[in-house]
C-alpha cells in the first residue's frame, strides 16, 4: 500500500545531463543524479508503453522485502546504488533519450 501511495507522489525529470527523482506532497525530497555517473539505461516495457527504467540492472525480487529482518549490509549497499523509474508513459522515448544523454556525456563531459 505505501509503494502505490509514494509512486503516485513521485515525479521524474530527465535532461541531457541528469536525473531528477521528485517524491513526496507537501513534503517533498528531490534525488539528483547525473547520467554520466550511471551505468547503461535498460528497459521493461509493457504493451500499453508504459514501464520502468533502469541503470544497470533491476533491482532483485527481495527488494524491499524484510527490511526489518535486515538485510546484509552489502545488498544493502548493492541496491540502494540502483536507480529506477517506475511507471513511466511513453517508456522507450524516454529510455532513448536516456541513452543518447549517457552517450554525449561520454563524448563532452563537460
Amino acid at each position: 500500500m505505501f509503494r502505490v501511495v509514494t509512486l503516485n507522489r513521485t515525479r521524474y525529470v530527465l535532461t541531457d545531463r541528469r536525473i531528477l527523482v521528485i517524491k513526496g506532497f507537501p513534503l517533498t525530497r528531490v534525488t539528483s543524479r547525473y547520467l554520466r555517473q550511471l551505468r547503461p539505461a535498460i528497459v521493461a516495457e509493457g504493451r500499453d508503453g508504459i514501464g520502468n527504467l533502469g541503470f544497470g540492472e533491476f533491482p532483485p525480487w527481495w527488494y524491499g522485502v524484510g527490511r526489518r529482518g535486515g538485510l546484509r549490509r552489502r545488498e544493502e549497499e548493492h541496491v540502494a546504488n540502483l536507480l529506477v523509474l517506475y511507471n513511466v508513459p511513453e517508456i522507450r522515448k524516454v529510455w532513448e533519450l536516456a541513452l543518447d544523454g549517457q552517450r554525449r556525456q561520454i563524448e563532452q563531459p563537460w
